[in-house]
């Protein structure tokens, strides 16, 4: 998972910059991506009134299949009551496959073309294009009608074509494991917790304390109905050495038309169109990415520069644009995305002129998602 971290000490230091508020609306919604997902029961309580136990008995007697009304399988079917005996039975293999684990695989590249780097740059200047690569795998396991886990570990590279003699990073990694609970209160509202380790590392470093950092987030989910959900929680992101920030964090889906909806959140922001059920358009995708790491011991020296030494360094780039999913079975689909990265900055903490931006640039992007 994404994260990137807001510098605790600007905040106790008592001011805030316009940088740093925008850094914290961001940070506020990039945690939100990995709990989406967590959700591994849908939170659906039986009705056990005495209403629904009579109605249960007399469609019994009558001959009738027992449809249980408030099952997920239903919630998007109408009318149970108009279901045939066929439609019952497809529900039913619906309901036994959704108490077995949900495993699913993603791989994406991009590519980011050359832009001219500008800003404080200690002097410096060139050019840079970069190469992404991610990859994901998550399992889902509904443990009963209340509880779900999620287990998620992800690994993100980047690597940078850079005019030399720069003081830019060649590659960025991150690694990351979490868990994440959710406990279904009702139908409407559930509660999630968890979190986990991160690993970043600058130029491919050596692995100290250093490079380790954990994230713990929890908060609830309402789902009002099957057209709109809303995430509300915190997190808290302590860094081993800048003291431990705690962050809101939110999410919002919500289908306004039919075949239109709209997600809010990190690390992706969309307005969607599906023309077709295997068929997924993203007319206008605002995607981020970065994070915080730490420099080796020898990283500046050897590009004629100490203080980069074993120094915080913050990533952050922001890329608009459209994309595409298409399954191509039920269980394989493949996304091609084109735009461009607007907004790219390098930082590197308690260093002044250190702190070079990159200049808007074109991308192209595709990757496939497994379910199984």
């Amino acid at each position: 998972m994404d994260t990137y971290y807001l510098d605790i000490r600007r905040i106790s230091a008592g001011y805030l910059s316009q940088r740093d508020i925008l850094t914290a609306l961001l940070a506020s919604t990039l945690l939100v991506c990995g709990v989406v997902c967590v959700i591994g029961g849908d939170g659906v309580v039986p009705d056990t009134s005495p209403k629904a136990k009579v109605v249960a008995k007399k469609r019994a007697n009558s001959g009738k299949p027992k449809v249980d009304t408030n099952s997920p399988a239903l919630r998007y079917q109408g009318d149970p009551k108009a279901i045939d005996t066929k439609e019952v039975s497809r529900l039913s293999t619906v309901e036994k496959n959704r108490k077995l684990p949900a495993q699913e695989m993603h791989l994406d590249y991009s590519y980011v073309g050359e832009a001219n780097i500008s800003g404080d740059t200690l002097g410096r200047s060139g050019k840079l294009s970069e190469h992404a690569v991610s990859l994901g795998y998550a399992v889902r396991v509904p443990i009963n009608d209340k509880f779900g886990l999620r287990i998620g570990m992800d690994y993100d590279r980047i690597d940078f074509s850079r005019t030399d003699g720069l003081f830019l990073p060649q590659n960025l990694q991150k690694a990351s494991f979490s868990v994440m609970l959710n406990y279904a209160l009702s139908d409407k509202w559930s509660l999630f917790a968890g979190g986990g380790p991160t690993l970043g590392l600058v130029d491919n470093g050596d692995i100290s304390s250093d490079n380790f950092s954990f994230m713990g987030m929890a908060g609830a989910t309402y789902r009002p109905n099957d057209k709109l959900m809303i995430q509300l929680g915190l997190a808290i992101t302590p860094d081993i050495s800048e003291g431990v920030p705690v962050i809101p964090i939110t999410s919002l889906r919500w289908q306004f038309a039919e075949h239109w909806d709209l997600k809010f959140g990190m690390p992706k922001t969309s307005l969607n169109w599906q023309p077709m059920t295997n068929l997924r358009i993203s007319l206008i995708e605002a995607q981020f990415k970065g994070g915080s790491y730490r420099t080796a011991s020898d990283y500046g020296t050897k590009v004629g520069l100490p203080d980069l030494n074993d120094r915080k360094l913050n990533y952050m780039e922001v890329r608009v644009g459209t994309r595409v999913d298409y399954n191509i079975t039920e269980n394989i689909e493949l996304n091609l995305g084109v735009g461009a990265s607007v907004y790219r900055k390098f930082s590197f903490d308690d260093l002044d002129n250190a702190s070079p931006n990159v200049d808007p640039a074109p991308y192209v992007q595709a990757g496939v998602k497994i379910g199984f």
